[in-house]
């Protein structure tokens, strides 16, 4: 649903009073979505079409599309993790829901091997336990913008290049919302940390309630519109986030209240 197209189609054809019908299912190859960063590295993300069943009681297809990075010089582990990360920040905000991460392959152009009297670079898996977990039964997903919405290859470039300068920023925001059994209590302190993070590198050294009056700013109506009063919201989430550090127990928000402050403190870096 985020990529906003699909490869996928069908009909289906019957008769009321007969036990017959026809069902026509088709694949059709999707043209793959390259990007670059700025620093010579390539994003692909190319879909691959697949017949599942055991075509004698059941027999479908299904697509897959896959995340592909390219750079011509070796680039560390950690680095290239970070700019999977990146992409999977965007869907997460897009979404508002986390994707996982199947498979990481990883090859080299001195790591071949021959198929067909052909050298081709033999893929190496990288064995992980990821955090987030795909789920065993996916729902439709309504995103709140698609990449066709971002501006295609181009709105991916421009993400990637900004993301990358912001990277610790942007995760720890998404980790506030979507970190699985996280605390909210731990989500608003998270949330707290990224926009101060944020902050600093606009706008200098300054007290949280002065980067969150000046994030506000930049995000605009659209989050007036969700807190209102922006001063007064930015006082409200420093006090809150103050109370939680040096546990003052005793002037701690209720649940609902350090949910609704969390909550938007997430939105703000978001809008």
């Amino acid at each position: 649903e985020w990529l906003g197209m699909t490869g996928l189609s069908g009909d289906w054809t019957g008769e009321s009073e007969r036990p017959r019908c026809a069902i026509e299912v088709r694949a059709e190859a999707l043209q793959t979505i390259t990007a670059t960063d700025g620093t010579g590295a390539r994003f692909s993300i190319r879909q691959q079409p697949n017949l599942t069943g055991d075509g004698i009681t059941s027999l479908g297809v299904r697509q897959d599309f896959y995340l592909t990075f390219q750079r011509r010089s070796r680039t560390p582990l950690d680095d290239l993790l970070g700019r999977i990360g990146d992409v999977q920040n965007l869907v997460a905000i897009a979404t508002n829901t986390p994707p996982a991460i199947g498979t990481v392959r990883l090859s080299r152009s001195d790591h071949l091997d021959t198929f067909k009297g052909k050298r081709h670079p033999k893929p190496v898996e990288l064995i992980a336990v990821w955090q987030i977990k795909a789920p065993t039964a996916p729902a439709r997903i309504q995103p709140t913008f698609t990449l066709m919405d971002l501006g295609g290859a181009r709105g991916l470039g421009k993400w990637l290049r900004m993301s990358a300068a912001h990277r610790s920023h942007i995760s720890r925001a998404v980790s506030s919302r979507h970190s699985p059994s996280l605390w909210v209590s731990d989500g608003l302190l998270n949330a707290t940390a990224s926009l101060e993070g944020f902050g600093r590198a606009l706008h200098g050294k300054a007290k949280l309630h002065r980067h969150l009056e000046q994030l506000s700013g930049h995000a605009g109506a659209p989050f007036q519109q969700l807190v209102g009063d922006t001063g007064k919201w930015a006082r409200a989430v420093t006090l809150e986030r103050n109370a939680l550090a040096h546990h003052n127990s005793g002037v701690l928000a209720s649940g609902e209240r350090q949910l609704y402050l969390a909550r938007s403190a997430y939105y703000l870096p978001v809008l």
